[in-house]
């Protein structure tokens, strides 16, 4: 009888073993975090890359500043200028909407810390202006970056702004001859004549009071085609101006100029008209 009770006893704390660690462990299982799937709702959006865009990011200042940034800040590694390595390292990054740059990968190496450097100096750069897409909307755009290790670099030449209203009759006669192409509005003088007819917006109270008449813009087609320093040297008022210089300073990139195999800078201007029916 005493046999049979322990034996009893025994099941009974076996039992009470089991219960207990079951209700103990439940909790550590509504403790879990669940499992969560990435849906296509829970992506971000509008986060398309482009290649092509109506207007290209721009480094702050332009090419010649970016150059200048990556001669001024690029540290040659201790390796590669010991083993006189030079080349080329392509770096492939995204501009973002708002200028900043991501997802910097390399697509041709050079080793020896050229690869390591190149990032960066890329990384470490100052916002871009944005690309562009239709309308005018910033757009996040894939850009390929050579960054060359050069040894004994030469400075870049110094570019001449060439002022054409500053040129005798007989040198512009010279720059015509000489010049390989002259700086053009994309597909040309039809194009451009579409463009400020199609972009222009009459300002309300010009409209109103009926003026009339020619607004006469000043600016500078740079060494990439990019319109830079745009000025009214001639205007009319009443919202004319402003809306002149609007239209010129959004111009998509001109084809730059060539003179003796050089690209120049180019300082010339436009007629904008204001003219009601």
């Amino acid at each position: 009888m005493m046999k049979q009770n322990f034996t009893l006893f025994k099941l009974f704390k076996v039992w009470t073993f089991c219960f207990l660690a079951l209700f103990s462990y439940r909790p550590l299982i509504a403790q879990s975090p669940e499992k969560t799937s990435v849906t296509e709702e829970s992506k971000p959006k509008n986060q398309e890359v482009f290649k092509l865009v109506e207007k290209l990011p721009n480094f702050p200042g332009g090419e010649d500043s970016l150059w200048q940034y990556l001669a001024t800040n690029l540290k040659y590694p201790a390796i590669a200028k010991e083993k006189k390595i030079t080349g080329e390292v392509v770096i492939q990054i995204i501009i973002e909407k708002d200028g900043q740059i991501s997802g910097a990968k390399i697509l041709d190496s050079l080793g020896y810390g050229c690869d390591e450097e190149a990032l960066r100096v890329v990384k470490e750069m100052p916002k871009w202006s944005p690309g562009m897409v239709k309308k005018g909307q910033p757009c996040r755009v894939q850009y390929n970056l050579p960054i060359k290790f050069d040894l004994n670099p030469t400075p870049p030449k110094k570019q001449k702004v060439i002022e054409v209203t500053e040129l005798s009759a007989s040198q512009i006669e010279d720059l015509r001859k000489n010049a390989e192409k002259h700086p053009e509005f994309p597909q040309g003088k039809d194009a451009l004549s579409q463009y400020l007819k199609t972009n222009l917006k009459y300002p309300k109270v010009a409209k109103r009071k009926r003026i009339t008449g020619e607004v006469f813009v000043e600016f500078l087609v740079d060494l990439d085609g990019s319109i830079k320093d745009a000025k009214v040297a001639k205007g009319i008022g009443y919202g004319c101006d402003e809306e002149a210089l609007r239209l010129i300073t959004n111009m998509p990139k001109w084809t730059p100029g060539k003179i003796w195999g050089e690209a120049y800078r180019y300082q010339t201007g436009l007629s904008i008209r204001f003219e009601l029916p």
